[in-house]
């Protein structure tokens, strides 16, 4: 790392650039708490907010209606995150959405820290600004969810497995192994899902630990030690809330199916609503904006999907025109002129 002037003057510079997209961005997705208390998305916001409300006022993590009490559908780990937040700025259902702006803030953070250490600054502002552009990103940020926080966490994980691979000391080492456990333990007490990261991180850390020529297993069993440890917890609370520890909340409010049913979820290629503003637009001119989910992927892959927006699309269009028109330009020189 360079501590030239020149570097130093273009750290101040990133910095200022990475601090005034964090306000802008702020300001595209500020939701007002009064406006974030209309909780919008079915009842996932409302199992997140009232339980953690719950929680902080009576000690007891529960939905209450009519009076009986009852387990909310989550796990409990974004509940415990909303706590300090309803703390701090008060029980109004809408301040849960402090929690959320304060994890998209973080995600960019760790998004440029990543791609700094790896990439370097001016790449790292283009990630951080591709993040900041996403449009699910963008609409998770609005709403009380726990989406956000485990990208947060997700993109924690990924930082620390970059210092284990600068890391030169194994003291160092085996205190980011165990870190990395707890974070991954803890995104599974935000969701479920995030089983299918654990994997991953784990194949990513042994692949770290080889290429450093250290000692594999003391690392990886202590990150598994953390990861079990952290994900205890949960079920012995689904153990004592839904009567037992391989019982979701997501079984018992949601998938209960009379008898015969298939409980789990079914996935298909057929025709579906797509939420892209293009194909909404369709609609208002008389014509069916189902689509294929397959026909999805490759409108997310173009940049007319949900991934990114279309400015990122005319962008990345752009450079490969820029690039087609330098390569004719080589091929014949006097065709520039």
């Amino acid at each position: 790392m360079s501590y030239s002037p020149a570097g130093r003057r273009g750290a101040a510079l990133a910095g200022v650039a990475l601090v005034i997209l964090a306000v802008l961005y702020l300001w595209l997705v500020n939701v007002p708490p009064y406006y974030a208390a209309n909780l919008r998305t079915l009842h996932d916001e409302v199992q997140y907010a009232i339980p953690a409300i719950n929680l902080l006022a009576k000690g007891r993590l529960v939905m209450v209606m009519n009076g009986v009490e009852y387990p909310p559908v989550s796990p409990f780990g974004f509940h415990i995150i909303l706590m300090p937040f309803y703390r701090i700025f008060g029980t109004m259902v809408g301040n849960g959405i402090r929690a959320v702006q304060a994890s998209s803030l973080l995600a960019l953070l760790l998004t440029f820290s990543i791609a700094f250490l790896s990439v370097g600054r001016k790449r790292a502002l283009l990630a951080t600004v591709l993040l900041a552009a996403n449009p699910i990103f963008i609409y998770q940020s609005g709403k009380i969810m726990a989406t956000t926080p485990r990208l947060a966490f997700f993109l924690a994980a990924l930082l620390l497995l970059l210092l284990a691979w600068r890391s030169k000391r194994r003291g160092v080492l085996l205190f980011l192994s165990a870190l990395l456990g707890f974070l991954s333990g803890f995104m599974l007490l935000l969701h479920l899902s995030s089983i299918v990261l654990i994997p991953i991180i784990l194949i990513l850390l042994i692949y770290v630990l080889v290429k450093k020529k250290t000692g594999i297993i003391i690392p990886v069993s202590i990150y598994i030690l953390l990861v079990s440890a952290t994900f205890l917890p949960l079920l012995l609370y689904q153990s004592s809330a839904y009567g037992s520890w391989s019982t979701t909340g997501y079984q018992t409010w949601i998938w209960s199916r009379p008898f015969g049913e298939d409980t789990l979820p079914v996935f298909s290629l057929s025709p579906t609503r797509y939420g892209v503003a293009f194909l909404d637009g369709l609609s208002k001119t008389g014509m069916d904006p189902r689509i294929s989910r397959l026909t999805g992927r490759l409108l997310d892959l173009i940049g007319l999907g949900k991934l990114y927006n279309v400015s990122v699309f005319i962008a990345r269009l752009s450079v490969r025109l820029y690039r087609v028109r330098g390569c004719i330009l080589f091929m014949f020189p006097g065709g520039g002129r």
